[in-house]
């Protein structure tokens, strides 16, 4: 829980992580998802096999290994190749607060994830989310030093976006089998790769209506 709070106050007095937003858009960011739940699933093989001296279970394992890896390539190669655009705001929050997490819990994962199992559930989840809070905030703070506009429509934006990403989240949690890391990593890449979605649609309508009035 100290990793938790310390790291947040310490990110925050760092500099904008992204002023323009995700370089590629929303492009970039859906790639980004595919190659976060590609690794995230050679890692939980890792986990499974050799972490807990379970080697006699990487038989089985090996079509999750070829298919995670094939889709990591993929999912490189593709962004490679991305051409550079900018982001609408909807977009670039969601990515700021994406890049902001991935800073923020590396310091406290393995506190947070072995707190669940060791006595300490509601410290660990109450610290996971502290760092999600903390993410979002510093994500929001570099997309409207970016994109500048009105609050209530970003606010109405994310809305919509969080409500469409936790509609395709829940159930693919429901469903999946397996460790709950599994679990979450798939909601979580099913509510990231929803949210994006619904965000470069509102963002993409939004320029349309704002060309409409200046012309």
């Amino acid at each position: 829980m100290a990793a938790a709070i310390v790291v947040p106050l310490w990110a925050a007095r760092l500099p904008a992580a992204c002023d323009q937003g995700p370089r590629h858009g929303p492009s970039g960011l859906l790639a980004a998802s595919f190659s976060v739940a590609a690794l995230g699933g050679l890692i939980l093989v890792v986990y499974d096999t050799a972490l807990l001296y379970n080697l006699g279970k990487l038989g089985g394992e090996l079509p999750v290994v070829g298919l995670a890896a094939a889709a990591l390539v993929v999912a490189r190669a593709v962004a490679a190749r991305l051409p550079a655009r900018p982001a609408g705001r909807g977009v670039a929050s969601i990515g700021s607060s994406f890049g902001w997490f991935l800073v923020l819990f590396f310091v406290p994962a393995l506190p947070v994830r072995y707190g669940i199992g060791f006595g300490t559930r509601s410290v660990a989840e109450l610290a996971g989310l502290v760092l999600l809070g903390a993410a979002c905030v510093l994500g929001v703070r570099d997309a409207f030093a970016g994109c500048p506009g009105p609050r209530g429509a970003w606010l109405a934006q994310m809305a919509v976006a969080v409500t469409a990403g936790l509609a395709a989240g829940i159930p693919v949690a429901m469903v999946t089998r397996g460790y709950p890391e599994a679990r979450l990593l798939f909601a979580a890449a099913s509510f990231f790769t929803v949210a994006v979605v619904v965000c470069a649609i509102i963002d993409t309508w939004g320029r349309s209506r704002d060309r409409r009035k200046a012309a």
